[in-house]
Parts: structure tokens; C-alpha cells; sequence
């Protein structure tokens, strides 16, 4: 039995490299520009809707968020989060569902210790944590993870 559960790991790890990691290779690592979100230290926010540009003036993020607080001049505590991740051309590429999580300013880390979920057009994958790179586009998910490909026979091509 345990044989089979190793097998079902293998698989499921190659479905999610196929799925996400050439979504990810395809665009080159975008250029970060700083991230100024008015907020004093301490202070909290509710409804907030921040759009996110690179150097260069083409949006990158939005983040639709119910609550936030500035934890210390470099980190934001967000609660119900939607992140909307762009592509090059400027349309919405994927998008994030967190509870809770926390935005490293200075890195443009997003983490979250609780539970999330992840949408593309071809699959949605959820996750126990996340660690993921808004300007890179790479992220690390550890704990349970399930994986829903809407269109398979796309993805194996």
C-alpha cells in the first residue's frame, strides 16, 4: 500500500510541474519596483485595493483585501485576500485566495501559514502554506496539496 501512496506522490508532484512550473518559465522574471502602501505602523484597514506596477509602469498585481495592518515598516498582515497576478501583456494571468497572510515590501514575498487556493484557466491547486514571489512568480507550497486540471489532455501536449 505504501508503494502505491509513493506512486500517487510521484504523479501528483509531475502533474504540478507540468502545470505550474511552465506557466512560471515562460515569463521572465519581471522588473520590482518598491512597494508603498500609506499605512503607519501599527494602524489597520479595511477594504483596501492596492494595484501593483514594475518599474516600468505595467501592473503586475492587485490586491483586493477586507482587512489590513502595517506589522512594521516592511511587512502587511492581510486578511481575505484576493491577489490577481498579471502576465507581460497586462491581462490577469492567475489568481490567489488567502485567509491570512503577510507581504514582505521590500522582497514581494506572499505567505501564508492557513490554508489557499490557486486558479489558472487549466487547473486550481490548494494548499496547507505558501511562500510565493510576485515578482518571479515562483512560490513553495508545503503540506497537503490537491490539484484540479480542468482540461488534461492541454496539459500533457
Amino acid at each position: 500500500m505504501r508503494r502505491c501512496a509513493d506512486y500517487f506522490s510521484a504523479s501528483l508532484l509531475a502533474l504540478i510541474l507540468l502545470c505550474v512550473r511552465p506557466a512560471c518559465a515562460q515569463q521572465p522574471a519581471a522588473k520590482s519596483a518598491s512597494l508603498n502602501v500609506p499605512l503607519p505602523v501599527g494602524q489597520s484597514a479595511k477594504g483596501v485595493r492596492i494595484p501593483v506596477f514594475d518599474e516600468d509602469g505595467k501592473m503586475q498585481m492587485f490586491l483586493n483585501v477586507d482587512s489590513m495592518m502595517r506589522k512594521d515598516a516592511d511587512h502587511l498582515q492581510m486578511t481575505n485576500t484576493q491577489a490577481e497576478i498579471y502576465n507581460d501583456e497586462g491581462t490577469p494571468d492567475m489568481g490567489i485566495d488567502l485567509p491570512l497572510s503577510l507581504l514582505d515590501l521590500n522582497t514581494r514575498v506572499l505567505t501564508s501559514n492557513q490554508a489557499f487556493t490557486l486558479r489558472q484557466t487549466d487547473f486550481e491547486l490548494t494548499g496547507e502554506t505558501l511562500e510565493f514571489n510576485t515578482v518571479t512568480r515562483l512560490g513553495k507550497i508545503v503540506g497537503r496539496v490537491k490539484l484540479v486540471i480542468y482540461n488534461i489532455e492541454a496539459a500533457t501536449k
